[in-house]
């Protein structure tokens, strides 16, 4: 990889404008072990191709790495933003959604519902689906609270989220 970046860098200086160069900087300095440069070049790297996806990839990677996870939510949320005809890849938003789910599901385990609700509310914000309301309805039934379960029940149906078993089963098996 010190080769690689050695090369990198003389390509940079003699053409700045090398497609992929700073995305390519930024992996290499990541392989490295030098997180702080890798995101200085990827940040770079955003701003000429912001349609590559994988460079907002790598960043939430190094953000969740680091334990920044908002930092990894305000890069999610930007390559949503810039990509809005292309599809987010599930390789951007699954290591922020792992985090809060076992968040979340620490926090059940602690019988801590409300921070527990938070972290899946967290989910929600960023990618709503109806795993994630069917948590939030459990949270809230865990509680006796049954109108804020119909309300994230409301909520998620007004949504139209598509998923194989919608949240009529959750409902029609709990007998509300």
């Amino acid at each position: 990889y010190n080769k690689a970046l050695k090369e990198y860098k003389k390509a940079n200086n003699i053409d700045s404008e090398l497609e992929n160069i700073h995305y390519k900087l930024g992996i290499t300095h990541y392989f490295l072990g030098d997180e702080e440069n890798a995101i200085i070049e990827l940040d770079i790297a955003k701003r000429e191709s912001p349609d590559n996806l994988k460079t907002y990839q790598l960043l939430v990677a190094i953000y969740i790495k680091q334990n920044k996870i908002e930092k990894a939510e305000d890069v999610f949320m930007e390559a949503v933003g810039v990509n809005k005809e292309s599809k987010i890849t599930d390789d951007i938003f699954d290591p922020i959604h792992n985090y809060y789910f076992e968040e979340g599901m620490m926090f059940i385990g602690l019988e801590d519902y409300a921070n527990a609700e938070k972290s899946f509310k967290r989910i929600n914000n960023l990618q709503p689906s109806i795993s994630t309301y069917k948590w939030l309805m459990l949270i809230a039934n865990n509680q006796k609270d049954y109108e804020k379960s119909i309300s994230f029940f409301n909520e998620a149906e007004s949504l139209n989220l598509e998923e194989e078993q919608g949240l009529s089963v959750l409902y029609n098996n709990k007998g509300y």
